[in-house]
């Protein structure tokens, strides 16, 4: 099986697990992290399985035209602001039956505060909005490995969960 068989049945399997088989039911889908690596190929793949009431968080524009310039983008809405601000989470997650989180700071160096207000304090923020609103919302957390860093040493051992 080549990994395109396998990606088009974990597809399958995901629209039937939420009930989705038919994309045009209309499924309200919030993506936060929507130009970045992760969560651009899943806005990708979303809007190749059909699936049309797609709400977008992303932060620069530039960007965005980039990575989307080769997809019809029309049926989407795209919210620009930042995980960080209260205001636009909500208006992003408010009524969205699947909320895919995939923002995230992944990279060696930056200010720890800021990577704590968007690893940390976010991904809280809108786990206790969800509880508060009592929504029957499906919520996913998706990350990337290179959030235990890189070694310049190959001889290094790998980097795990534990590792500080």
């Amino acid at each position: 099986m080549t990994m395109r068989q396998v990606a088009k049945s974990t597809d399958a399997r995901f629209a039937e697990d939420f009930q989705f088989t038919d994309p045009q039911k209309r499924a309200r889908i919030a993506i936060l992290g929507t130009t970045g690596f992760i969560g651009s190929a899943i806005v990708k793949q979303l809007i190749e399985l059909g699936f049309r009431n797609l709400v977008c968080l992303y932060r620069s524009d530039h960007k965005r035209e980039e990575i989307f310039d080769d997809v019809d983008i029309s049926s989407v809405s795209f919210l620009q602001g930042d995980i960080r601000e209260e205001e636009a989470l909500r208006e992003v997650i408010d009524g969205a039956d699947i909320v895919i989180n995939a923002a995230g700071i992944t990279r060696d160096w930056g200010i720890r505060r800021e990577f704590w207000q968007v690893n940390v304090e976010a991904p809280q923020r809108i786990v206790r909005s969800l509880e508060a609103a009592h929504a029957s919302t499906h919520y996913i957390h998706i990350t990337s490995a290179s959030i235990y860093g890189f070694s310049v040493d190959p001889a290094a051992p790998l980097k795990t969960e534990t590792s500080p």
